[in-house]
């Protein structure tokens, strides 16, 4: 057993003192009151009489005193307040410590969305390892505690004040995380990790394992995503897979719309463990923003019910072209239905929307506010700061064959501020870029005129990557939950919600939480994208399973109740027994 007010030897000495005074004082003699009274003789015949005493008589004072013992030790463990420890907790606190081991408790909460299910109580996973979670702070004994969850880490503590780790259990729900790091607490004497085993995880062998799981029935979206289109008139096919995590066949309702618009609505009927597949064509122009749903009478987790894509190619990018001799683009762009291109002498360049800027050979008067393409300048266009960096060669070179283009002209420009990404066989720099949270640019150090290269096979696809880099920061796909790491900087982050999320500079990327599933809205260099989240997945979905193997596990749920504080109870008792012998002995039943 163990204490929340104090450590256990000091709990036991106090009921140990406070039972003995009880006791004492019980059977202190106080000194009777003296009386005159003219004559003995009335009460020498009451004193000499002689009569049997009942058994009553003879325990009552016994009884009395029994009670009196009863209520002190009452008030004293509804002060205390006790907790009854788990066997296999019991074995884990009464474990030898080594020299480094402290006086401390790790609780662990596992954070994957799949602690949401709803459990046969009515409960969530999620709930059980919460009440766990109190009892296991109530019950600490003056020990310092640490709250952590597997998405957060440490989220409060070490800390001997329960109610700060109360206040922190009531702020925490599940983010996910799947790849975080596991929350490390020195001078741990023991950890408890509370979890449903969806996520196979690498524990240490002291690590003290407590199951919520609870086998639940579950419809979910697995994926959801837009595949590329593969004539010019598409924007791709939303790819969506729908799974029925349940013992038993399910009618189940799929939707998808396209912003305001229903593209997709169907029932069908899935077998236990079966899955669906669903393809739509997706074609250019209308929003670009897909929501995926689904619904089935048994459906234990709803997280997983929504999911969403965005389409890249539905919406065209505005690109405007600064060049005294546009024909040289005009039949490279025009061709591209994802480019609406705009040409204009360098005179007549005023900044506007436009998604893209392209300079040939010239330079704007001020800093293009929007990201730029610089195709052989006079001279290096300034940056705003120094600090811009690209991390190894940008994602719009990955599948562009710079061998099969012939650069006779390359023009040189200092790589003091510029980064050089892309090189000649002479090792020449022939391409530049710079990215920070303000500023977005590429340059190439050869004209498109200068080298013919309008008839090598590999350019059109150089300039298409180059726009669609410039314009879109992120690189498009479904990500899950968690954290997420994004080469370049951020200059925001906007999640779901519409707040901003935080986002820090780490070296030549930005790190952020992604807590929620839904449409995050990052933004760089002035360019926007848009990043769809989701958590539907096979390992977390499956309610049906879990990865904790029984044997090396201890039910949470038993234990929360087991070990539940009860000196509510025992106050309850001792105000019980204080009226019981108040009425007893107001009519004389006890002493």
């Amino acid at each position: 057993m163990s204490f929340a007010a104090m450590a256990a030897w000091q709990a036991w000495l106090v009921i140990g003192v406070v039972v003995a005074a009880a006791a004492g004082l019980f059977l202190l003699k106080l000194k009777p009151p003296q009386i005159s009274i003219p004559s003995l003789t009335l009460w020498a015949r009451v004193l000499d009489e002689k009569r049997d005493r009942t058994l009553w008589e003879r325990i009552r004072k016994a009884v009395s005193l029994a009670i009196a013992i009863l209520i002190t030790l009452a008030l004293a463990l509804a002060i205390l307040r006790p907790l009854r420890t788990p066997p296999s907790v019991a074995n884990a606190l009464g474990a030898p410590r080594t020299p480094d081991q402290g006086r401390r408790t790790s609780i662990v909460i596992d954070s994957s969305w799949s602690m949401l299910a709803e459990t046969s109580s009515g409960q969530t996973r999620w709930d059980k390892a919460i009440a766990r979670a109190r009892s296991i702070a109530s019950g600490a004994g003056g020990e310092e505690v640490v709250l952590s969850t597997t998405a957060d880490g440490v989220v409060e503590g070490p800390t001997q004040d329960v109610a700060l780790i109360e206040a922190a259990l009531d702020r925490i729900s599940p983010s996910g995380g799947a790849d975080a790091a596991w929350p490390r607490v020195e001078g741990a004497r023991v950890t408890h990790f509370l979890t449903d085993g969806a996520i196979a995880r690498a524990l240490e062998p002291d690590v003290l394992v407590e199951s919520v799981f609870d086998a639940a029935p579950n419809v979910a979206i697995t994926a959801f995503d837009v595949r590329p289109g593969v004539t010019l008139d598409s924007a791709g096919q939303a790819f969506l897979d729908v799974a029925n995590y349940s013992p038993a066949a399910q009618d189940v309702r799929i939707t998808i719309a396209r912003g305001n618009a229903s593209v997709l609505d169907v029932k069908v009927t899935l077998a236990p463990g079966a899955a669906v597949q669903r393809i739509v064509p997706m074609t250019r122009g209308g929003d670009a923003r897909l929501r995926a749903h689904v619904s089935a009478t048994q459906n234990a987790l709803v997280i997983d019910d929504d999911a969403v894509a965005f389409v890249p190619g539905a919406q065209q990018i505005a690109v405007v072209i600064v060049s005294d001799k546009p024909e040289s683009f005009g039949p490279l762009l025009s061709q591209d239905p994802a480019v609406h291109a705009t040409f204009i002498s360098p005179a007549k360049y005023v900044p506007g929307p436009e998604d893209v800027a392209i300079f040939d050979r010239n330079l704007p008067a001020a800093p293009s506010r929007a990201p730029a393409l610089f195709i052989a300048p006079p001279k290096a266009p300034p940056v705003k700061t120094k600090s811009g960096s690209i991390a190894g060669a940008p994602g719009f070179l990955a599948n562009v064959d710079m061998a099969s283009m012939n650069f006779e002209t390359v023009h040189s420009y200092s790589t003091e501020d510029l980064v050089p990404v892309a090189f000649s066989e002479t090792h020449e720099p022939l391409v530049f870029a710079h990215e920070e949270g303000e500023q977005r640019f590429v340059l190439f150090a050869f004209g498109v005129n200068d080298s013919k290269l309008m008839f090598a096979p590999g350019f059109p696809s150089l300039i298409a990557s180059t726009i669609d880099w410039l314009a879109h920061p992120i690189a498009g796909g479904v990500r899950h939950p968690g954290p997420a790491s994004f080469s370049g900087a951020l200059a925001s982050l906007t999640g779901p919600d519409g707040k901003a999320v935080p986002v820090t500079q780490v070296g030549s990327m930005s790190v952020a939480s992604l807590a929620r599933p839904g449409f995050y809205q990052a933004t760089s260099g002035n360019a926007t994208s848009v990043i769809a989240v989701n958590a539907g997945d096979p390992e977390i979905s499956d309610l049906e399973h879990t990865r904790l193997a029984a044997a090396a596990r201890t039910d949470a749920g038993a234990s929360a109740s087991s070990g539940r504080p009860w000196w509510l109870l025992a106050l309850g008792g001792a105000l019980a027994l204080l009226a019981a012998e108040w009425w007893t002995w107001q009519r004389r039943v006890t002493v």
